[in-house]
Protein backbone atom coordinates (compact mmCIF):
# COMPACT_ATOMS: atom_id res chain seq x y z
CA UNK A 1 0.00 0.00 0.00
CA UNK A 2 2.23 2.71 -1.24
CA UNK A 3 0.58 5.97 -0.25
CA UNK A 4 1.27 10.02 0.92
CA UNK A 5 -0.60 8.82 4.24
CA UNK A 6 1.60 8.30 7.24
CA UNK A 7 -0.93 5.62 8.99
CA UNK A 8 0.54 6.81 12.19
CA UNK A 9 0.87 10.53 11.77
CA UNK A 10 -3.55 10.03 11.13
CA UNK A 11 -3.72 8.23 14.35
CA UNK A 12 -2.23 10.79 16.73
CA UNK A 13 -4.02 13.48 14.47
CA UNK A 14 -7.02 11.85 14.74
CA UNK A 15 -6.39 10.86 19.03
CA UNK A 16 -5.66 14.73 19.12
CA UNK A 17 -9.06 15.56 17.64
CA UNK A 18 -10.75 13.16 20.32
CA UNK A 19 -9.02 14.43 22.89
CA UNK A 20 -10.55 18.33 21.76
CA UNK A 21 -14.00 16.79 21.25
CA UNK A 22 -17.12 15.62 23.57
CA UNK A 23 -19.52 12.68 23.43
CA UNK A 24 -20.78 11.78 20.05
CA UNK A 25 -17.62 13.33 17.96
CA UNK A 26 -14.90 12.38 20.76
CA UNK A 27 -16.43 8.50 20.19
CA UNK A 28 -16.26 8.72 16.31
CA UNK A 29 -12.27 10.28 16.29
CA UNK A 30 -11.37 7.25 18.46
CA UNK A 31 -13.31 4.86 16.23
CA UNK A 32 -10.91 6.94 13.23
CA UNK A 33 -8.03 7.00 15.10
CA UNK A 34 -8.34 2.81 16.04
CA UNK A 35 -8.64 2.48 12.38
CA UNK A 36 -5.71 3.88 11.33
CA UNK A 37 -3.25 2.03 13.96
CA UNK A 38 -5.16 -1.11 12.45
CA UNK A 39 -3.99 0.01 9.12
CA UNK A 40 -0.04 0.63 10.64
CA UNK A 41 -0.12 -2.45 12.26
CA UNK A 42 -0.96 -4.05 8.67
CA UNK A 43 2.11 -2.02 7.36
CA UNK A 44 4.13 -3.20 9.82
CA UNK A 45 3.24 -6.80 9.28
CA UNK A 46 3.61 -6.59 5.66
CA UNK A 47 7.02 -4.85 5.88
CA UNK A 48 8.26 -7.34 8.12
CA UNK A 49 7.36 -10.37 6.02
CA UNK A 50 9.19 -9.21 2.66
CA UNK A 51 11.77 -8.40 5.03
CA UNK A 52 11.58 -11.81 6.87
CA UNK A 53 11.67 -10.44 10.36
CA UNK A 54 8.22 -11.96 11.74
CA UNK A 55 10.02 -12.52 15.04
CA UNK A 56 7.33 -10.13 16.63
CA UNK A 57 9.92 -7.25 16.77
CA UNK A 58 7.18 -5.19 14.12
CA UNK A 59 4.84 -4.98 17.33
CA UNK A 60 7.05 -3.70 20.30
CA UNK A 61 8.62 -1.38 17.17
CA UNK A 62 5.07 -0.06 16.59
CA UNK A 63 3.89 0.32 20.39
CA UNK A 64 6.76 2.50 20.86
CA UNK A 65 6.50 4.55 17.97
CA UNK A 66 3.03 5.46 19.35
CA UNK A 67 4.10 5.88 22.64
CA UNK A 68 6.99 8.15 21.62
CA UNK A 69 4.40 10.58 19.79
CA UNK A 70 2.03 10.39 22.89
Amino acid sequence: MDSEYDPEREAMAAIELAAATHGADRQRWIGIAQAWLELARRQQYRDAERSGDLGGGFRRTLRTRVADRA
